[in-house]
């Protein structure tokens, strides 16, 4: 008998998918044809099919006494809405005493969730949770270890997200996205950030490359290689840098976004600990991002800045590091 109980979608991890149940036969009894009776809990906790062979036996009458009982009881809401099982924060979902609200969705990763949101002057905010996904579940509005073996993890690298946060927000450099305020809540840390208007430079190069004139790519380039020298200044690595993460604002200056993978260049074992949550992206990260546990330094983010750039100016995604050919 397999009831299936609730599938998400697009989705890395599933909380709970299939409910697996094995009768066992007599032992020298001709085993009879197994029939399939399934309960998709998706929506509501009805029979959507009973396919069988041969007679009706003790196996399927156990099955449709199964299905009767799930077609008939309520079941608790975790499993009748798969919308309880996804990560992110629901919009309308309330921040800091209803300073911020979620409005949306904007991307997600191993290192955390970001969303579009309004804060109390109905003004739209960028907000980055930590939401190390290898290490916590999330239950209702709060992060949780996913065991306690994870406990001591997750604590540690709340901590140094909100200790990252804190420099980055005394960064204040035009080209690196700004950062209002950082908090806990929910068991874990946010970031509220500028919300930057424009398109990054992989939707410009897809959408309307001829804009992406020589004098242009060789402005933004310089721009960058300001930003990110500030950056590494406040003795931070951005280890996320790709095209995708650098947006042509309205006012056609670059701004480098998403410091949810970022961390302190050297550190101790929480440090570590983010390293080894390894965001990697093929064409765009070093070496030593597919390594675990490799020494990481601002050459890092100097690598993944050349091959965003390569990208840009060849329209070619730069060869994996996995797979270059060795000299």
């Amino acid at each position: 008998i397999r009831v299936v109980l609730g599938r998400r979608k697009d989705r890395q991890y599933c909380l709970l998918s299939e409910l697996i149940l094995n009768t066992p036969y007599p032992r020298g009894k001709e085993q009879p044809d197994c029939g399939l009776i399934e309960a998709n809990l998706l929506r509501s906790p009805t029979v959507v099919s009973h396919d069988r062979q041969g007679p009706m036996n003790g196996h399927h009458q156990l099955g449709a006494s199964l299905v009767s009982m799930l077609a008939t009881h309520p079941f608790p809401r975790y499993i009748e809405d798969e919308e309880e099982f996804v990560d992110e924060l629901k919009p309308g979902t309330e921040l800091m005493l209803g300073q911020y609200k979620i409005d949306s969705l904007l991307a997600a990763g191993g290192f955390g969730i970001t969303y579009l949101a309004k804060d109390s002057l109905d003004r739209f905010v960028v907000i980055k949770e930590c939401f190390p996904g290898s290490f916590c579940r999330r239950q209702n509005h709060s992060v949780l270890p996913r065991s306690r073996a994870h406990q001591n993890e997750l604590k540690s690298i709340v901590r140094m997200f909100s200790q990252e946060a804190m420099s980055l927000s005394k960064a204040g450099h035009p080209n690196v996205v700004g950062v209002h305020q950082v908090f806990e809540e929910n068991n874990t840390a946010y970031m509220a950030l500028d919300y930057v208007k424009g398109s990054d430079l992989l939707e410009i190069l897809t959408d309307n490359p001829e804009s992406l004139t020589p004098e242009l790519v060789q402005g933004y380039l310089t721009k960058m290689l300001s930003a990110i020298g500030h950056v590494h200044r406040q003795g931070i690595l951005h280890r996320d840098i790709s095209p995708d993460n650098i947006i042509i604002s309205s006012e056609g200056e670059p701004v480098l976004i998403d410091f949810g993978a970022a961390r302190e260049e050297a550190g101790g074992k929480a440090s570590r600990m983010l390293s080894a949550l390894r965001v990697v992206k093929d064409g765009y990260s070093p070496q030593e991002f597919y390594i675990a546990g490799s020494e990481q330094s601002p050459s890092c983010d100097l690598y993944s800045l050349a091959a965003s750039f390569y990208h840009i100016i060849l329209s070619l995604i730069h060869i994996s590091e996995p797979t270059r050919p060795k000299r």
